[in-house]
């Protein structure tokens, strides 16, 4: 499966998990991860870093959530969707990197 495809799976599950207000751009400067300024014109597929290993697929997201949202169980929810879907398609998922940009009101 190539990137494209694993990132239209992943991006599917992030929008449809309630809490998640908005994907930022997630960038690499001097090797250090870094989340760049919003830009209204860039597609999700943009704001996912995905790499293929040898040990599965990493991923890397920023997002905001909304006020009262336990960030644990976001996690998690995320993290058992992703997994489950992935075994579905025989996909290996090896690493799930969340960055809390910030909290939104509702």
């Amino acid at each position: 499966m190539n990137v494209n495809e694993t990132k239209e799976i992943f991006i599917k599950i992030i929008t449809s998990t309630p809490g998640i207000k908005k994907l930022h751009r997630l960038s690499y400067v001097d090797s250090i991860l870094t989340i760049s300024e919003d830009d209204e014109n860039i597609s999700l597929e943009e704001m996912v870093i995905a790499n293929e290993t040898s040990s599965g697929w990493n991923f890397q997201i920023a997002i905001s959530v909304l006020e009262d949202i336990r960030v644990k169980d976001l996690n998690t929810e995320l993290y058992k969707k992703l997994f489950y879907e992935f075994k579905r398609k025989k996909i290996k998922l090896n690493n799930l990197t969340i960055i809390v940009k910030g909290v939104v009101n509702g």
